[in-house]
């Protein structure tokens, strides 16, 4: 019985090296040749002619654009009810508790621009532009305070608003060193934590 087991070994490892060897040759020599020939083919444009392309309205081409995000239009929208936040962190003296800020709320229909000082917020409402509003918060911060290390801009969803002007904190504010606040009148601003906070 066990002559007849050993026996089955030897066959059983036979049969896979045999097996194996087939493969091996299979896929060196027989596979990669049919598959470059599929893959190589080119098509017969023997007897082709050059075309003549007709030309487009120029009144029909739009300027060349170019977005560093896919989708921009859709990225890049001020939120129904909310607004686009723009922040820029200033140097300061050494004797604050809390960095100073720049900072421009932009909603659909309004501007303002903010300035932190401590937990002071000074709000000044300005003109709205007549195009690009959804770029205007971070352009009305770098035009005021040029473009520093910590400049960002983002969207604040209306029911981001909606809990701040009920006194509720928002899920964005455990991403940032400081707490989201609106005013009374609906403007809202990061309040940067004070230095010992910052992680």
């Amino acid at each position: 019985m066990l002559k007849k087991f050993i026996q089955g070994i030897v066959f059983g490892a036979g049969a896979a090296i045999a097996f194996v060897a087939v493969w091996l040759v299979a896929m060196s020599y027989v596979i990669p040749p049919a598959i470059e020939k599929m893959a190589n083919k080119s098509p017969d444009m023997s007897g082709a002619q050059t075309a003549k392309v007709l030309p487009v309205d120029p009144k029909q081409t739009k300027g060349r654009e170019y977005f560093i995000h896919k989708g921009r239009e859709v990225e890049r929208k001020i939120p129904d009810g909310g607004g686009m936040l723009s922040i820029s962190v200033l140097e300061d003296d050494g004797q604050q508790d809390r960095p100073s800020t720049f900072q421009a709320w932009v909603t659909e229909s309004e501007a303002y621009i903010i300035s932190t000082v401590e937990n002071i917020p000074t709000v000044k409402q300005v003109d709205y532009p007549k195009s690009k509003a959804v770029d205007y918060a971070s352009k009305l911060v770098s035009d005021n305070v040029g473009f520093k290390k910590q400049n960002m801009t983002m969207p604040i969803s209306d029911a981001d608003v909606t809990k701040l002007k009920s006194g509720q904190s928002t899920n964005r504010g455990d991403f940032y060193n400081g707490e989201f606040r609106v005013t009374d009148n609906g403007v809202v601003f990061l309040l940067p934590n004070k230095y010992e906070h910052n992680q």
